[in-house]
């Protein structure tokens, strides 16, 4: 008796989801150049109210430029699509309970490419060109084509920045000036959040681990900016930006390999609860063999490196900021790290991280 009385009420609650999903609408799409006609990715598309321009929730196109908005209330919205480059693209669509809006929208590109938004300059939202100091944004669709083991390799894109090699996933870089080890004259952030490891107090790239499907731009600025970032902000900042759960919803997951027994996964997850709560995860796995270095001393053999990471973000409406807890987790195994006292190997090297605001 209590078997089927599970039964039944499993079949409700099936029942009820699907009536429920029913009585919501799904809008997909496909974002084209309006005159190369190929298709575009990352762009920004949002869904706001045709009455009174309220965000109701947001995607960005795929590598194929498909974007798709699920759990949508019937009724008229707005679809605004953006993108660096390009002149805003914006449809008026009627959504009906149980159906699914097909979109093309074709974007005209613009020679107007400097009026990006930008926040790492003076830490408020500005355009780029009133921005005080030299910025440089590195954006979702550079940041797409290429597959790397740390986001500070796409450094080597900007202009005053120094980036070089030290293994396979261990890279020193600087601006404006010589590249030197440890070096700690350019500040780095993930929103806003120092990534400096204690142990070194410096910038160590092997534990910058942002998925490339997370990042939505990362912003550089060279010069010194101790007023606004604390002292010893000498030469420059880069800020890793990461995409808001909100606009982001869907599963994206990339495999990787390569020379030196080069093999790793990467995986995100992002969704949303109710209207106000947003959440999203992303994993990675790194494993290579590094390279061989000359006078190791005790390190003979070619080393096995090993990178896991963790990291999760969630998000609330509260007023006209939002409430985010972001925390995350990365555990080195093998690598082998190029210090001011020598060579240095990480063996089950952890670093941990959580990071509360209101913005």
């Amino acid at each position: 008796m209590k078997t089927l009385s599970t039964i039944l009420c499993t079949m409700m609650i099936f029942i009820l989801s699907l009536t429920a999903t029913a009585q919501e609408g799904t809008i997909i799409g496909t974002v084209f150049d309006s005159q190369t006609e190929e298709t575009l990715i990352g762009v920004t598309v949002k869904l706001i109210t045709a009455n009174d321009d309220e965000f109701v929730d947001g995607a960005y196109s795929n590598m194929n430029g498909l974007f798709k908005i699920e759990f949508v209330e019937p009724g008229s919205y707005k679809i605004v699509a953006s993108y660096m480059g390009y002149n805003t693209e914006t449809r008026i669509v009627n959504i009906e309970a149980g159906k699914t809006v097909d979109l093309t929208l074709q974007m005209k590109s613009t020679v107007i490419t400097m009026d990006e938004m930008v926040v790492s300059a003076s830490r408020i939202d500005e355009k780029i060109l009133k921005a005080p100091s030299s910025i440089s944004i590195i954006s979702a669709m550079e940041i797409a084509l290429q597959d790397l083991a740390t986001p500070i390799e796409y450094l080597r894109l900007v202009k005053g920045f120094d980036v070089s090699q030290q293994g396979i996933m261990q890279t020193e870089y600087s601006a404006r000036g010589f590249n030197i080890i440890n070096n700690t004259n350019v500040r780095t952030l993930k929103d806003n959040r120092l990534t400096t490891a204690p142990v070194f107090e410096s910038n160590t790239s092997i534990l910058q681990h942002v998925t490339k499907h997370d990042i939505e731009r990362i912003e550089t600025v060279l010069g010194p900016a101790s007023a606004l970032y604390g002292p010893n902000v000498t030469n420059g900042i880069v800020n890793i930006i990461t995409k808001s759960p909100f606009a982001s919803k869907g599963t994206e997951v990339t495999l990787m390999g390569g020379n030196e027994d080069l093999r790793g996964a990467s995986a995100r997850h992002a969704g949303t609860i109710g209207e106000r709560f947003g959440y999203k995860i992303s994993a990675q796995f790194i494993h290579a063999l590094d390279w061989n270095y000359s006078s190791t001393g005790d390190f003979e053999e070619r080393e096995e490196t090993e990178r896991y990471t963790v990291d999760t973000r969630f998000e609330y409406l509260l007023g006209d900021g939002v409430v985010t807890l972001n925390a995350g987790h990365v555990n080195v195994l093998g690598a082998l790290l190029i210090t001011g006292n020598g060579l240095m190997r990480a063996d089950d090297m952890l670093y941990n991280y959580v990071q509360g605001k209101y913005s």
